[in-house]
């Protein structure tokens, strides 16, 4: 196709080149006979890269070339947005989850249509975000918001599930079968259990020993306060110490103290105009709390500021 260009249009008329291209642009109908995600994008990322030709004085061919790479890039980034959601839209790039969507964890396919903790494969989208920053003439604010959005939507769906996680240290957590992953169900329902084994193990089954010693048998009363004594002493024994309930407590509440911080970054990312500077602000409170961001994200935010430090409007490609 690129000895056919280049003969075809010797002056390097760019927009037949263009034109050509949006032809053969993948998945440009889906199967309702929509315009895809593709092809909607491509028509603001073309004449950027138009314009970015005619500045490097580029062939018709070079041009053509800069057109699949941005295309190959793109099509990296989807792949790695979507690396782990079972039916991913055609023609789509990314269509992030909701709030209420990522209120749930766990390593099978949930609900949600994905598989393991996150529908985004930061390993690939790592990649792609390289190669997307290193070609400046691709740079689009629905691209930059991509990748801001697949990095957040990763870190808040891991936090959010390692906080809920329906078995940690091996044993079934009850509080979290019963709240369906809501965390502040959850609370209540690990309170409850908690006051409930307190008043069955210190009240409720001394009470019940005492009343067969009295009422019933004193033999069977004695037995029963000998197991009962073994019982508490085993217990005591493996229990976990005071010390490390709380430790584990703190470090429940630490999470969850991330895990809004990372919501309110997920809201202030989600909107169609975006405020870089307010965005980078929530960014660096928490990781004064904790969190911890890709480089890519600072790079995209910094550069975004640099243009302008209180809009970044995202081009609507939906």
């Amino acid at each position: 196709m690129n000895q056919d260009i280049e003969l075809a249009y010797p002056d390097q008329n760019y927009r037949e080149v263009e034109r050509m291209f949006h032809e053969l642009v993948p998945n440009a109908i889906n199967e309702f006979g929509e315009t895809s995600q593709y092809a909607r994008l491509f028509k603001y990322l073309a004449p950027r890269i138009r314009e970015s030709a005619e500045k490097d004085q580029l062939s018709g061919v070079a041009f053509d070339d800069r057109l699949r790479e941005a295309e190959q890039v793109i099509d990296d980034l989807a792949i790695a947005l979507q690396a782990n959601v079972e039916e991913p839209a055609l023609g789509a790039i990314w269509s992030p989850p909701g709030l209420d969507q990522l209120q749930f964890g766990g390593e099978e396919l949930n609900s949600h249509g994905w598989r393991g903790a996150s529908p985004v494969d930061t390993s690939l989208l790592e990649k792609a975000t390289a190669a997307y920053l290193e070609r400046p003439w691709m740079q689009l604010n629905y691209l930059d918001w991509c990748v801001l959005n697949g990095y957040i939507v990763d870190d808040l769906a891991r936090l959010g599930g390692g906080i809920r996680s329906p078995e940690p240290a091996g044993r079934v957590d009850w509080s979290y079968l019963f709240s369906s992953g809501d965390v502040p169900k959850q609370i209540f329902w690990q309170t409850a259990f908690g006051v409930s084994k307190f008043l069955i193990r210190w009240l409720l089954m001394p009470f019940a020993i005492a009343a067969i010693y009295y009422l019933e048998s004193r033999e069977v009363g004695i037995w029963m306060a000998a197991l009962y004594t073994v019982y508490l002493v085993v217990h005591l024994a493996f229990a976990p110490t005071g010390g490390s309930n709380r430790n584990a407590l703190l470090k429940f509440l630490d999470s969850r103290k991330r895990l809004d911080d990372l919501t309110r970054i997920y809201r202030n990312s989600s909107a169609d105009v975006i405020h870089p500077s307010r965005l980078r602000d929530l960014i660096d409170s928490a990781v004064a709390g904790g969190a911890v961001f890709k480089p890519a994200v600072y790079s995209i935010l910094d550069r975004a500021i640099a243009r302008d430090p209180n809009v970044l409007a995202i081009e609507d490609v939906s």
